[in-house]
């Protein structure tokens, strides 16, 4: 698995698609398409959009099923109720980032820019709220590891961090 064994634990499978009868997404799905569209808007240095893809869960760049030099994973990761008063809840809405690049064990080769990656999403979305999606109300990002230790040996450098969505919803009866 790509992800380092910290996601592992949280991952729960999400249900992406519309609803067949009614045509409606999930809040979560609105929430992973908002932060895929505005990672994309940020032009990071050296990944193109193509480059910036939504994955059910994180994929093994070595598997050949993604783009192997460099880009961005975005995923759900789970949902978890944070609160709320008497006719509404705080639902949390966790996403996953991975950015990753080839380094080929170079200590020094573009040692900066994941962690330019990293500053201009955590800058984008920490204590903001999140367009186009309305029930919103702050994001807030968990940087999970800066460069993870256990992918450098496979030759990659791998940065990692949550957005965390918290929505006020309407309880339905």
């Amino acid at each position: 698995m790509f992800a380092p064994r910290y996601f592992a634990p949280r991952y729960f499978p999400l249900r992406y698609f519309p609803n067949g009868a009614t045509g409606e997404l999930a809040v979560f799905s609105t929430v992973i398409d908002a932060i895929v569209t505005q990672i994309e808007a940020l032009a990071l240095v050296g990944i193109t959009d193509a480059k910036i893809i939504r994955v059910k869960r994180p994929v093994n760049p070595l598997s050949g099923a993604v783009p192997t030099d460099v880009g961005v994973q975005i995923f759900g990761l789970n949902q978890r109720d944070v609160g709320g008063t008497n006719e509404r809840d705080d639902t949390q809405y966790r996403v996953g980032v991975i950015c990753y690049q080839i380094s080929n064990e170079d200590q020094s080769l573009n040692e900066d820019r994941p962690l330019l990656w990293l500053q201009r999403i955590r800058r984008k979305f920490n204590y903001q709220r999140l367009t186009g999606v309305g029930d919103v109300y702050q994001c807030r990002v968990e940087p999970i590891l800066s460069v993870d230790p256990f992918r450098f040996p496979q030759n990659y450098d791998v940065s990692n961090l949550v957005v965390a969505a918290t929505a006020r919803e309407v309880r339905t009866t």
